[in-house]
């Protein structure tokens, strides 16, 4: 069927009136266009309908805008958090790290050296070097 202005539908009416404002190109080459392209508007069309759960998917495959933190990451921030309110000015990495409540997440805090901590069933060991390194990051976060 050859496209003219009263065989549109609703949603080409509207695509019509976008592309004539916007493209500077006269009604025939619009129509044209529109007559051309309708198979596809259609496949597109029924797609979104059949399919809204591969849209939801989307978010999934994208992935989250900003990177979440984990047990360690929230437990540091909870507590540097609670020391704030203590101590009227920002812990030191030592001091949030002699503060790490021992139990659900952190395992065994062996001196300066190193922490045992778990997170999903599994037992993780960082360094105070990358302890640090995580509190410097998460006060970024804050700052931002």
């Amino acid at each position: 069927m050859k496209a003219n202005k009263e065989t549109l539908t609703e949603e080409e009416r509207s695509q019509f009136k976008v592309y004539l404002e916007y493209s500077g190109l006269d009604e025939e080459d619009v129509l044209v266009w529109i007559e051309r392209n309708r198979r596809q508007l259609r496949y597109n069309r029924r797609l979104l309908e059949r399919a809204p759960e591969a849209i939801h998917g989307r978010k999934f495959i994208e992935g989250p805008k900003r990177p979440r933190l984990d047990a360690l990451g929230r437990l540091i921030l909870d507590t540097m958090t609670d020391l704030e309110g203590e101590m009227r000015r920002r812990p030191k990495a030592k001091e949030i790290w002699e503060s790490l409540p021992i139990g659900d997440v952190v395992q065994e805090r062996e001196g300066y050296d190193t922490v045992w901590w778990q997170s999903k069933g599994r037992e993780k060991k960082t360094t105070f070097r990358s302890f640090e390194n995580r509190v410097t990051k998460i006060r970024k976060k804050l700052l931002s």
